[in-house]
């Protein structure tokens, strides 16, 4: 029997999942350790094994007589689909990136830009790929592609993919990127939907790490060669979507909407917990950014070019 409570128990253990990533990085800012840190990042990807398994009640409290690995997409998928499911994570985030160009423009002013320098710092290259392309990618679709999206199913096909696209982008708790981290969550819930492969979406995930890995590890390229390539990906995007779409749903399943949505989702107090995190966390770097004065350089550094 449907005990009808998905969407609070999705969120309370997007909650769980943000205090269990808090608790395992507690102790690394008492160190600057090169090899810890790199430590203290395998750590942060293999503990979402807690709240996974949490999900794994859940899930069965839910769906008693559903197979776990069944009901999250622990399945392969067809290879003829692995091109697409490579390549438009990739274009995707060429496309995000032009048109979130204005908001983006605004929390990038406000909040800085996500931190990398761990990327031939902290690791190299082949410690960041073991962390980027391989844990992060099994762990957080295992959690989000897998786990919330069938604790937020009963609710429709649309609001399934947007609440584990948000619960997705939250946990990296940065707004700066919430943007293009949505949007890379709804493309990876409809590969996930078509192929019916938690897998699939594995493997597009690792793709665009690997390409944001790849970029941050190696030179620059001349911007009108970064120029010329963001554009032919971001156009090319919406054709390859298309393409992927006709090819991979000729069975109907994205076109017919395979899950009842006549469910209410009601208030869910976890939702709230987690906003009030994401947006003090936020608030906190603004007020840094702004007491030291960065947000005041940035302006003038723009005005200046």
């Amino acid at each position: 029997m449907n005990k009808g409570r998905g969407f609070q128990n999705g969120w309370w253990l997007v909650v769980i999942t943000i205090g269990v990533m808090f608790a395992s990085g507690a102790s690394s800012i008492f160190t600057n350790s090169q090899s810890l840190e790199t430590l203290y990042m395998i750590l942060g990807e293999l503990v979402l094994i807690v709240p996974i398994i949490i999900g794994f009640f859940m899930i069965n409290n839910e769906k008693p007589n559903d197979g776990i690995s069944e009901a999250i997409g622990l399945r392969s998928f067809s290879p003829v689909l692995l091109p697409f499911i490579l390549l438009l994570p990739i274009a995707a985030q060429s496309f995000a990136g032009f048109i979130a160009m204005p908001i983006q423009s605004v929390l990038t002013l406000l909040l800085g830009t996500p931190d990398y320098t761990f990327i031939g710092g902290a690791a190299d290259f082949w410690q960041n790929f073991v962390i980027l392309c391989v844990l992060a990618p099994i762990f957080e679709e295992l959690l989000c592609r897998g786990v919330l999206m069938v604790l937020f199913r009963r609710y429709g096909t649309a609001r399934m993919l947007v609440w584990s696209s948000l619960a997705f982008a939250m946990l990296h708790l940065g707004a700066e990127s919430i943007i293009s981290l949505f949007l890379l969550g709804l493309l990876l819930g409809v590969i996930r939907i078509t192929t019916g492969s938690v897998i699939a979406a594995m493997a597009a995930h690792s793709a665009s790490n690997l390409y944001s890995l790849i970029m941050l590890s190696t030179p620059e390229m001349s911007p009108a060669m970064q120029m010329i390539f963001v554009l032919v990906t971001a156009a090319a995007f919406p054709l390859l979507l298309r393409l992927y779409l006709r090819r991979a749903d000729s069975s109907g399943v994205w076109k017919n909407t395979v899950y009842d949505g006549n469910a209410k989702t009601g208030f869910s107090s976890g939702l709230a917990v987690m906003t009030a995190i994401f947006v003090i966390y936020n608030l906190g770097v603004f007020v840094s950014r702004l007491i030291g004065g960065d947000i005041f350089y940035d302006i003038n550094s723009m005005l200046l070019y």
